[in-house]
C-alpha cells in the first residue's frame, strides 16, 4: 500500500490561509469604515478617515497574519 502524500493538504491550507489574510484589509476597512460613518466619529472627514484607519488595522492584521504563517510561529 502507498504511502499518502500530505504535501499537496499541507500546500493548500497554507494558499487558503494566506488568501484570507489578503482580504483582511478590505474587510477590516470595510466594516470600520460603515462603523465611523453610522457614529459620526470623524465630523466632516467621515468616509475617508474611516477607511484609512480600517485599512491601518487591517494591514497589520495582515502582516502579522502572514509572519506567524511563514516563520510558523503563534503570537
Amino acid at each position: 500500500m502507498a504511502k499518502k502524500d500530505n504535501r499537496y493538504l499541507s500546500y493548500a491550507s497554507l494558499a487558503s490561509q494566506i488568501s484570507t489574510a489578503l482580504a483582511g484589509p478590505i474587510v477590516i476597512g470595510y466594516l470600520v469604515g460603515q462603523y465611523g460613518e453610522r457614529r459620526e466619529f470623524w465630523g466632516t472627514f467621515g468616509w475617508n478617515v474611516s477607511i484609512i484607519l480600517g485599512l491601518v488595522f487591517g494591514v497589520t492584521a495582515l502582516v502579522l497574519t502572514l509572519r506567524s504563517l511563514l516563520t510558523g510561529e503563534d503570537e
